[in-house]
């Protein structure tokens, strides 16, 4: 058997996939060995039917490979180039059209970005996504140090959002933040068949960055990134990951995540613990009066002026600030039309089919993970980022994947596609599950 399997994994040049292949085969020639010895075989005979029963070595090898290799995908690949493209023509007519005092950054910035980020996905798409998992504890503890230093140092803009300044760059920190999601998986996993003890740890690694994100004071940033976590704790806890009660945990998950906050917002609200300019963005969304509240009465404003095909009268980017970064998608449709708004939303939706088919057609369990991680943050981005330019959300910092204007958000969405690149190329290496050696000597 061991010539035999010796043999057949030579053939295979994927030397990740081997150990795996062989294990497998392997016991499919003990299984059917077991078999021809209540045939009445003698154990010499039985193991030699069992081998000669696999086919020839070569040939079984040369299929086998031709299964189990690294695959990219090209269609993927194209459609972000696609979204990319969209986003450096939306950035250099707003530059041209507001001149280099653009919110952000210009058009040539925002290139600059977009061209670091392709350099940053590509890098990202060719590690072994399991190794990025090896060091996720190591890799979420620097960006907690990092949130906290910005919290601590950064600079301030809005009174909430703090920013790491590189050279004569700012990056958003909180928007950084965001790669700790696809982590988060990856820590969860390592805790895979634990109690309520793994279960408690996980919940640790959830409340630390939450809280961090917190202190920056910015309130629908840390919602969402809280709502991401819990997603992906969501699916371990389904996928029973963890040995507990699963309606149970998930009962008092949920009912924490959505409704502790509202009731904090309301007492806070009530109590005046907020800032003023948190109060005045609530009464303004519901009155319409104040700055807030003139952002959102300018973005219902223009509906009743825009047309199916085409710009309309009113001049949008007089009106709304930031209009390359938060409101990205209401200057699309105002410049080129409802259509063209219409079918931003259907290329978004694509997008996000895309990245989750890539990660619920993988069977490794880990891949499965990260990558519904990364999905959940471009589908809470999207989400927010369109309801507060239908004016459905009160006006606060947000962004739309590989389209907004904000170096943050940019090596956010470049780097996410590269974790989600990297589990597609990987997805016929795995089994579903590593044994518990493999874990122990993968993910540490």
């Amino acid at each position: 058997m061991d010539e035999y399997l010796e043999k057949l994994l030579s053939q295979i040049r994927s030397k990740k996939a081997r150990p795996f292949i062989e294990e497998e085969i392997r016991a499919h020639i003990e299984d059917q060995t077991a078999e021809n010895l209540k045939n009445g075989m003698s154990p010499e005979e039985a193991r030699a039917a069992a081998v000669r029963d696999m086919g020839d070595p070569v040939q079984a090898g040369i299929s086998l490979d031709a299964v189990h290799k690294p695959q990219i995908a090209w269609g993927l690949l194209a459609f972000v180039a696609l979204i990319s493209g969209i986003g450096i023509f939306l950035q250099m007519e707003i530059s041209r059209q507001l001149g280099d005092g653009t919110s952000y950054m210009d058009g040539t910035q925002y290139v600059f970005f977009v061209m670091t980020g392709i350099v940053l996905m590509s890098i990202v798409q060719y590690v072994d996504y399991t190794r990025i998992a090896g060091y996720a504890k190591w890799i979420g503890a620097a960006l907690l140090l990092v949130g906290l230093y910005a919290v601590l140092f950064g600079s301030m803009a809005n009174g909430s959002l703090y920013y790491i300044t590189i050279g004569s760059y700012h990056i958003s920190s909180p928007f950084l933040g965001f790669i700790y999601v696809p982590l988060y998986g990856a820590i969860l996993y390592q805790y895979y068949g634990q109690g309520y003890r793994g279960l408690l740890k996980s919940l640790i690694w959830m409340l630390l960055p939450v809280w961090i994100l917190g202190r920056a004071n910015s309130i629908s940033m840390t919602m969402s990134f809280t709502i991401c976590l819990s997603v992906v704790l969501t699916l371990a806890v389904a996928k029973g990951w963890f040995k507990v009660s699963k309606w149970k945990v998930l009962t008092a998950l949920w009912s924490v995540v959505l409704l502790l906050p509202m009731l904090g917002l309301f007492l806070l609200y009530k109590l005046q613990i907020l800032a003023p300019y948190q109060i005045a963005r609530v009464k303004a969304f519901a009155t319409g009066n104040g700055e807030a509240g003139y952002v959102t009465a300018a973005l219902r404003e223009s509906y009743q002026s825009l047309t199916w095909i085409g710009a309309m009268d009113q001049q949008t980017g007089a009106k709304l600030p930031d209009l390359n970064a938060d409101y990205i998608f209401t200057y699309l449709w105002s410049e080129y039309g409802i259509l063209a708004g219409i079918l931003l939303c259907c290329l978004l939706g694509i997008l996000l089919v895309l990245v989750f088919g890539a990660a619920l057609h993988q069977k490794n369990e880990l891949g499965f993970m990260m990558g519904c991680g990364c999905g959940t943050v471009f589908l809470t981005q999207i989400g927010l980022n369109i309801m507060i330019n239908l004016g459905l959300f009160p006006a606060c910092a947000t962004s739309l994947p590989f389209l907004s204007a904000g170096g943050g958000n940019i090596l956010l969405s470049y780097t996410l596609m590269g974790i989600v690149l990297s589990i597609y190329r990987y997805k016929n290496i795995y089994p579903r599950f590593f044994g518990r050696r493999a874990v122990s000597s993968l993910l540490r």
